[in-house]
């Protein structure tokens, strides 16, 4: 039987085996863990016959000899026929069962035993073992019929036993416990499925997994639901061991003898340790001589004690002790409980704190705090409530009736309020009108709460007030700020702003009077601004006195630019002279400080006036700052407003009307002059020569001389006339209700004699000359803008005469404006419709007769009006802006003949392109010249640029970056016209040219002209001094050619040597050598 060589490893007996272990292992722990209870072991025994079963089960399923199997099969019914005996004494020890019925368990015990008797001696119940594929099976005989019959009956008297129980118990507990053991019961019902086999039905036995899960039931339904016996002796040990406080039981020598898991806990030792351990060294309260006493008085109760554990944590205890008494009424021992009141005594100490914080929050609280009764009668208030209602102490305040403290007017509010408190249980933030001891009620907000008693009644009233009278105040100061602010936004009347201003200033404080001072233009006088509470005769009074170093508060004020407090009139120097006006008026305070604009412009003063001597606290200070700035944006804001209004409609550098407002006054003097019939006139005057003003001696220089023009126009003037600034030298005055055109020339005769008088500005003297056109109504115009342009047309007809006149329009200018306009349409039209052609004029070196270069002339060939020359349309091209296309159009034509006669095998020559002022200035220029000579495929050397000296003098520093890298092109420069500009020696010496051209209107004057001849002896000494080429134009007789070359200069152009002409008629020129006959002469 226990030689290992008959056994092998089966995976059946494995499980078997294991689950054996585990049922034993239950029923120790259920041992274990319910203190060896009955119940625990009767689920014990019923454990170990599983064990019995299943561990020999396993062997007999290893082994191969089937004697040996036998042997193990009829150990394995020993288990088995146990196991419905042990079922039915735990049920009994489960439902207390187990002492009425005692016989009952011994009886199903011995018939057990009976049963296993049949085994050992005979073949009835066991006759062998059976091989199946999972290793030999018992084979049973005829007792297992009976058994299988004494195995269903106990198990249905157990489940019958745990159904009644179930039924009858009251707890909730104990059912969800006897239903558990009844599902138990159930799934071990299922375990004899093991006899499958013995009917002949070859089932692998399972039944040992539903007995495990039977057990694994039971021992939850044991732990879970504490299935222990509970006997005088559990009991006590229980309760000594859950109790709370600590216990202790000494010997008469003072020796611990016995300790619970709390004494141990709270000491600090362990329960081992504190057995036997003297108690004194626990408190020395437990001395032994202090046990004696005891023993005398029989108990102790609540003595206080600090512990001091091992760890050096202090407790607090409470410790009770009794004496335990034998049967002879001797001390036996004594027993002590101690109680841990550490954490109540901290929180006791906590409470002591709170209250005494609480006292002092109350006492330092920064609002006022009332307790009432359920009457209204104060019970307690706190030392703000006497300060905020004027009292001595709080004890004052204390046996008041609430209602008392209340201004009248709000009395019922609170009344109701206090209603709603024992409603609601709170009121927070309502404002109330209080009332002080002297009768002066003050702003105050309130919130209320019902304090209620242990029974969750209402028993008292808390109140707590806080004063806002000033955060009324500020309420009231920014609401009205913003009405302000609102008001100067809405462009309301400055008058309007400022007594506004006064009036919710005068709210801040009781007895103020306030006073607005507006300072005049002038910077010396100060106006009546507002003043609505000051006695009217007072405001008369100041109204209009200069400032001064001692001119009451405001003149001082407005003066010093600082601000002055006057706390008393009476006694101030600073009021000597207004003393008595102020007596008058019952003034005896002046506070007035200056109102400064953001640029520190002095705009006025605010001033605060008082019945009674008096000074400033900080609050007034504050609120002083913050209305003078209010008053000085509404100020500003008025003055800014009138500086709009005024450029609006005047010119910001002369003070004169623009022309808007030119435009008003003229439309409303010809609706005047309609109705009347009268006649008005308009003098359009262009100032001669003031670019050259502002060009040589600076644009400030220039403006000073428009201001001075400005101011003699309007001395000679009538006072309903006006003079108006509408371009930047250009005048126009307004003369209605003259008699005549007389009136007119005469005031244009005496504005041009005015011009021409010597003027210093600057240290300098000056004499402007000025074009005046003149215009009449209803001749030149029944409009304004007709008008207008009309004394326009006249105006430019003098600047073209030369200037320094005057002009009346006729109808001849009229026409000759709209010839000009048809020929400004057909311009426009010229370049698409190809009418412009290019004609050169030979240039001639005199020295060899030859020709060395040509000047591009453009030429209009208009279909009606024939060929126009340059002179009559080039300055409407300028004007309209169709000189860039023009002259982009010159440049390539001039390059691409240049070109072409190249190609035509003809001797090299430059061709000279006049730019226009407006090319200059054009920021693409270079790009288009760059572009033109590189599509022409010619060299820059081949192209030479004639600029007037007038075009370089427009922007000097522009033309000298344009024309430096045109020369770095290679492109030559020429200045055209020269003489007839106004540059100086020092811009002309920093030009990058090459050459000069003398003006034709000096080449025609010589040599019978001396001044033409030594403007052109001094022109070609400069130039050859600066080491330029000259050229002379529009020569036409030998008597000049003999004179420019007498004088050096060698390169001319003119009628004399050829006209200007076709490209063919160069051609020829080349073709022939160059050279023109005319200059052998």
């Amino acid at each position: 039987m226990f030689d290992l060589s008959n056994y092998s490893f089966s995976l059946y007996a494995l499980p078997v085996l294991l689950v054996g272990v585990l049922v034993v292992c239950l029923g120790l722990a259920s041992v274990v863990r319910e203190r060896r209870s009955p119940v625990s072991l009767a689920f014990l025994a019923m454990t170990l016959s599983v064990a019995v079963w299943l561990f020999s089960l396993g062997p007999a399923y290893s082994t191969g000899d089937a004697s040996v199997a036998l042997m193990w099969a009829k150990a394995a019914v020993l288990g088995v026929i146990f196991i419905p005996a042990g079922v039915f004494v735990f049920t009994l020890a489960v439902v207390d069962r187990l002492r009425s019925m005692r016989l009952l368990a011994w009886a199903s015990a011995a018939l057990s035993g009976l049963f296993y008797l049949g085994v050992l001696f005979s073949d009835w119940f066991l006759i062998g073992v059976d091989r199946y594929f999972w290793g030999y099976y018992p084979r049973y005989g005829p007792l297992i019929v009976p058994f299988l019959a004494f195995f269903f009956v106990l198990m249905a008297v157990s489940f019958r036993l745990y159904w009644v129980w179930q039924r009858q118990t009251v707890s909730r507990t104990q059912r969800r416990r006897l239903r558990a053991m009844l599902l138990a019961l159930g799934v071990a019902y299922l375990g004899s499925v093991d006899f499958l086999a013995t009917v002949g039905i070859p089932v692998y036995p399972i039944g040992y997994l539903f007995i495990a899960a039977f057990l694994a039931l039971v021992t939850r339904a044991i732990w879970r639901y504490r299935l222990v016996d509970i006997t005088p002796a559990s009991a006590a040990s229980q309760i000594v061991d859950t109790m709370a406080d600590a216990l202790l039981v000494l010997d008469r020598d003072g020796v611990i003898r016995v300790a619970n898991r709390a004494a141990s806990e709270l000491f600090g030792y362990a329960r081992e340790d504190l057995s036997g351990r003297p108690a004194a060294t626990i408190d020395p309260a437990l001395h032994p001589d202090r046990l004696e006493q005891l023993m005398q008085t029989a108990t102790v109760r609540d003595h206080e004690m600090i512990y001091q554990r091992p760890d050096s944590d202090s407790r607090i205890l409470s410790l009770s002790a009794s004496v335990m008494r034998d049967r002879d009424d001797e001390p036996l021992a004594i027993v002590c409980i101690a109680h841990d009141i550490t954490d109540r005594k901290r929180a006791e100490e906590r409470v002591r704190e709170s209250e005494a914080l609480y006292r002092t929050l109350v006492e330092t609280s920064p609002d006022a705090i009332i307790l009432t009764d359920r009457g209204g009668t104060v019970l307690m208030a706190n030392r703000r409530t006497a300060e905020l209602l004027g009292y001595q102490s709080a004890a004052d305040v204390g046996g008041k009736k609430a209602l008392e403290l209340v201004a009248p007017e709000d009395r019922q509010r609170v009344t109701d309020s206090l209603r709603m408190t024992s409603e609601t249980g709170v009121i927070r933030d309502v404002e109330y009108a209080l009332l002080r001891k002297d009768g002066t009620p003050i702003r105050a907000e309130l919130s209320v709460a019902r304090v209620l008693d242990s029974a969750g009644e209402a028993e008292a009233i808390m109140a707590l007030a806080r004063d806002i009278t000033e955060r009324k105040r500020a309420e009231g100061l920014l609401a009205a700020e913003k009405r302000l602010l609102e008001m100067v936004a809405t462009d309301a009347p400055l008058q309007d702003v400022l007594s506004a201003l006064a009036r919710d200033v005068e709210a801040q404080s009781e007895g103020m009077l306030c006073s607005i001072l507006l300072l005049d233009r002038d910077g010396v006088h100060l106006q009546d601004g507002a003043a609505p509470s000051l006695p009217e005769s007072y405001r008369r009074a100041i109204d209009g006195i200069a400032i001064g170093p001692s001119v009451g508060s405001c003149g001082t004020a407005a003066y010093l630019r600082e601000p002055v407090i006057v706390t008393d009139i009476a006694e101030d120097s600073l009021w000597a002279d207004y003393r008595e006006l102020a007596r008058e008026h019952g003034l005896r305070a002046c506070w007035s400080t200056p109102i400064v604009a953001s640029a520190g412009e002095v705009l006025g003063t605010f001033a605060m006036y008082y019945r009674e001597p008096r000074g400033p606290d900080q609050r007034s200070l504050e609120l002083i700052e913050r209305v003078t700035h209010i008053a000085g944006i509404a100020i500003e804001r008025r003055r800014a407003e009138e500086l709009v209004q005024h450029l609006a409609f005047h010119d910001a550098l002369t003070g004169l009307a623009n022309r808007s407002l030119l435009i008003d006054r003229l439309s409303t003097a010809l609706a005047q002059a309609r109705r009347s019939g009268q006649t008005l006139a308009v003098l359009f005057l262009d100032l001669d020569g003031l670019k050259i003003v502002n060009d040589t001696l600076g644009h400030a220089t220039g403006d000073s001389v428009l201001r001075s023009v400005a101011d003699q126009l309007r001395w000679l003037v009538r006072e309903a006339d006006t003079v108006a600034r509408v371009g930047g030298d250009e005048f126009v005055v307004l003369l209605p209700a003259i008699a005549g055109a007389e009136d007119a020339v005469e005031i244009a005769r005496r504005v041009l004699e005015r011009l021409r008088e010597p003027t210093v500005l600057e240290g300098r003297e000056f004499a402007i000359t000025g074009s005046i056109g003149i215009a009449l109504y209803p001749h030149d115009g029944r409009e304004a803008e007709p008008l207008l342009r009309s004394a326009d047309l006249a105006m430019y007809r003098v600047k073209e005469r030369g200037g320094n006149d005057y002009q009346i329009c006729t109808p001849a200018m009229h026409a000759n404006v709209l010839e000009r306009l048809g020929l400004e349409n057909d311009l426009r039209w010229a370049l698409q419709r190809e009418e412009f052609v290019v004609y050169y004029q030979p240039q001639v070196d005199v020295r060899t007769g030859s020709l060395c270069g040509a000047e591009a002339l453009l030429r209009w060939q208009h279909p009606e009006r024939g060929l126009v020359l340059p002179k009559e349309f080039v300055p409407l091209a300028e004007g309209t802006g169709l000189i860039l296309r023009l002259g982009e159009w010159v440049l390539r034509t001039a390059c691409a003949q240049n070109r072409a006669w190249r190609e035509a095998g003809l001797p090299c020559t430059s061709v000279a392109v006049n730019v226009s002022p407006r090319q200059l200035q054009q920021p693409d220029l270079i790009d288009t010249i760059r572009r033109a000579l590189r599509d022409a495929g010619l060299g820059a050397s081949c192209l030479r640029l004639e600029i007037t000296e007038s075009a370089v003098m427009q922007d000097v520093e522009m033309a000298i970056n344009v024309l430096r890298d045109l020369r770095g092109m290679g492109v030559e420069i020429s200045v055209d016209d020269f003489g007839t500009g106004y540059s100086s020696l020092s811009h002309l010496k920093r030009l990058p040219i090459d050459e000069v051209k003398i003006d034709r209107s000096f080449v025609q004057g010589v040599p019978a002209d001396p001044d033409d001849a030594a403007i052109v002896t001094a022109i070609i000494g400069l130039a050859e001094s600066l080491n330029l080429r000259v050229v002379a134009e529009g020569v036409e007789t030998s008597e000049q050619l003999a004179f420019l070359k007498e004088r050096g200069c060698h390169v001319m152009q003119g009628h004399l040597f050829a006209r200007p002409v076709s490209p063919r008629g160069i051609e020829r020129l080349l073709r022939r050598g160059g050279r023109l006959r005319s200059a052998a002469a």
